[in-house]
C-alpha cells in the first residue's frame, strides 16, 4: 500500500470514528449524506484489494 493510499484510510476511519461519537447512545450508527460523500471521496481511489482488507461502517 503506498503512503498516499495509507493517508486515505487514516483520514477515512478518523472520520468514522468522530460520526460514530457525534452519535454516541444511539440505537444505531445513522450517516448522513455529507459523511457518505466525504468516505467516498476519501476512498474512491484506493484499489478494491485494500478496500476489501480495511474494516469500514460505510462502503463507498
Amino acid at each position: 500500500m503506498s503512503d498516499s493510499d495509507k493517508d486515505a484510510k487514516v483520514f477515512a476511519l478518523r472520520h468514522q470514528f468522530m460520526m460514530l461519537e457525534r452519535q454516541l447512545g444511539e440505537d444505531r450508527v445513522r450517516f448522513t449524506p455529507s459523511d457518505r460523500a466525504f468516505l467516498a471521496a476519501l476512498l474512491h481511489r484506493l484499489p478494491r484489494d485494500v478496500l476489501r482488507r480495511i474494516r469500514l461502517v460505510v462502503l463507498p
